[in-house]
């Protein structure tokens, strides 16, 4: 279904969804920001582009036969009038930085004082300046960056061609440039990986570039490796310096986020599932027929997963209740626990209480907001998780503090730690590098980790999105006059969120049982936004805390429909129930 976005700055369901990693680490948006509904500036009807969801119509066919690529749009969008435009701010090493130099910044100065009192040398003043970004994304190797018009701007040094495949192996590229190959899709969100890049597209695609030595683009593979005969595929070993290229999803599948880890990529979709592809620690066994490909993580399937956060060697998902879980490499702890040495699937993160709170009206329960996860970073060995209530629960190294926790009082946590905001505000999202957290307040302040604690680098500013990665760090904030809003100059394609399904069948419910509207139109209605809503597990369970919610919902239809409406509503229910089981 496709549907302009508004202005709204409301949060809804998937707008939870953090695209985030920590050797890319993505970006965070302040809370009052809604990323599924940021402010339009539609295009002109002539221009607008319709675009297609990349989907694999058989897991048999030719990569060329899997990615569906978006219609061509306007190769130069900076022709459009510009918003007022938001200010950058990027600091680390120079290279990777979106100056226009190789010169090492810090938002400190000399005498190592952290009160803002350096932004200036932070703030970006190369050819992106002139341009509104919209969102951005770091890593040790490169960091990218969007603008408003969904153009596509990168810098650092080109490890397997994550910079820009066309450029020469480990070339260094010291000005942020147009990514010309991916032109021709408006992109709204970017992660970086240690040798590769993702971008997601306005229309929920993928496209990814780089290495794909362990298959972490998710790109068929189209040289023989599917007609190999080991039974084992940890010894294939894909190319490098591989153009953008759509990654096949599978059939009717839409990316609502994504984040590149250190030879992984994960991606959230729409249904609220996960993908993974790459390394098999993270992202499962393959078999060399399917080497490469993303797929499911059997434990996580029917879990209703608004969140995602990708590290070096550990990965995080946070479900709509609340809950984290984690897996990967455990170093230092950093998965929340002493041992094992690795977790090779998802388990739920020990919190250091286990509150419940009665669902108002319902026999259910629901995790209280002092222990319920809203977003979540990973480090190269750390973890950072943010909570309803605004404090962080931290773990794993703490050897720069970048556990937000002086050095002199702890080395590595193997347990999550409860840190609260320096001056008893509450935290909204959270960034990790390798030795160092971004984190944003709802005040719209950065505060930094550093080894004697947490300490705010911009005050004031209302700082709208962060991102760090590698031992770089940028920042977005609103300029100084206009409204505090990341604007995009494009339509964007939109799926209805499960809350908004059953609030639209609710409402129809309550027409048919006081006789307004057509009924016959109106059961037809009811039955296909339930069959959708039963055709993935995941939905229902992020909706229903007690299942006799549920079953009141279906009480009130049986009194409220007739007999033709009901055989009609059955047929429904059988073919949503059968597509739920074959998804399970």
């Amino acid at each position: 279904r496709r549907t302009r976005s508004s202005s709204s700055s409301s949060t809804s369901l998937h707008s939870i969804a953090k695209r985030r990693s920590s050797t890319d680490l993505n970006m965070h948006l302040h809370p009052s920001i809604s990323r599924d509904k940021l402010s339009t500036i539609s295009d002109k009807p002539s221009s607008s582009a319709t675009s297609s969801v990349v989907m694999e119509e058989d897991d048999n066919a030719d990569q060329e036969d899997a990615v569906m690529a978006e219609e061509e749009v306007d190769d130069v969008f900076d022709d459009e009038k510009p918003v007022t435009n938001n200010v950058l701010y990027s600091w680390g090493k120079g290279i990777q930085s979106f100056h226009d130099d190789s010169e090492d910044r810090s938002i400190s100065d000399s005498s190592g004082d952290t009160e803002g009192t350096n932004d200036a040398a932070a703030k970006v003043s190369s050819r992106l300046e002139s341009k509104s970004i919209l969102a951005i994304a770091t890593s040790q190797n490169h960091s990218v960056c969007v603008t408003a018009q969904g153009t596509t701007y990168v810098v650092g040094t080109n490890l397997h061609g994550c910079v820009d495949p066309n450029l020469a192996e480990l070339a260094s590229c010291y000005r942020p440039q147009l990514l010309e190959s991916l032109s021709s899709v408006r992109v709204v969100q970017v992660s970086c990986g240690y040798d590769h890049t993702a971008a997601l597209s306005s229309n929920g695609s993928v496209w990814t570039w780089g290495s794909n030595t362990h298959g972490q683009l998710g790109h068929r593979i189209n040289n023989g490796m599917n007609n190999v005969t080991s039974t084992s595929s940890s010894a294939l070993e894909g190319p490098t310096r591989c153009r953008p290229t759509g990654m096949a999803l599978g059939k009717g599948r839409r990316a609502s986020a994504v984040a590149c880890g250190t030879h992984y990529t994960l991606v959230l979709t729409t249904h609220m599932s996960l993908l993974a592809c790459g390394k098999s620690l993270i992202a499962g066994h393959r078999e060399p027929s399917e080497w490469g490909m993303p797929k499911q993580l059997p434990t996580l399937v029917g879990l209703p997963l608004v969140g995602v956060a990708a590290g070096d060697g550990h990965a995080v998902v946070i479900t709509a209740h609340g809950t984290a879980f984690v897996w990967g490499e455990n170093r230092h702890s950093c998965c929340g626990r002493e041992y094992p040495a690795q977790l090779s699937v998802p388990l739920a993160m020990k919190i250091p209480s286990s509150q419940s709170l009665p669902v108002g009206g319902s026999d259910g329960l629901t995790i209280a907001d002092e222990v319920a996860i809203q977003d979540a970073a990973c480090g190269l060995e750390h973890t950072m998780l943010v909570t309803r209530s605004g404090r962080l629960l931290v773990c794993g190294n703490n050897n720069f503090g970048q556990l937000g926790i002086a050095t002199s009082e702890l080395e590595y946590s193997k347990m999550l730690t409860p840190v609260n905001h320096p001056t008893g505000g509450r935290f909204a999202s959270v960034e990790a590098g390798y030795g160092d957290s971004l984190l944003l307040d709802h005040a719209g302040d950065v505060w930094m980790t550093t080894q004697s604690g947490i300490q705010c680098i911009l005050t004031g500013k209302s700082a709208l999105a962060i991102a760090a990665g590698g031992n770089n760090s940028a920042v977005i904030t609103a300029a100084p006059t206009g409204a505090k809003l990341l604007k995009r100059q494009f339509s964007m394609e939109e799926v209805e969120d499960p809350i908004s399904i059953v609030d639209a069948v609710d409402g129809m419910i309550g027409k048919l049982e006081s006789g307004r509207g057509n009924h016959t139109s109106l059961s037809q209605e009811i039955a296909r936004k339930s069959e959708e809503l039963l055709r993935y597990p995941s939905y229902l369970n992020s909706l229903f805390v007690n299942p006799k919610q549920l079953d009141t919902m279906f009480e009130r239809l049986l009194r409220a429909c007739s007999a033709d409406a009901m055989q009609e509503l059955a047929r429904a229910f059988e073919r949503g129930l059968k597509g739920g089981l074959d998804s399970l």
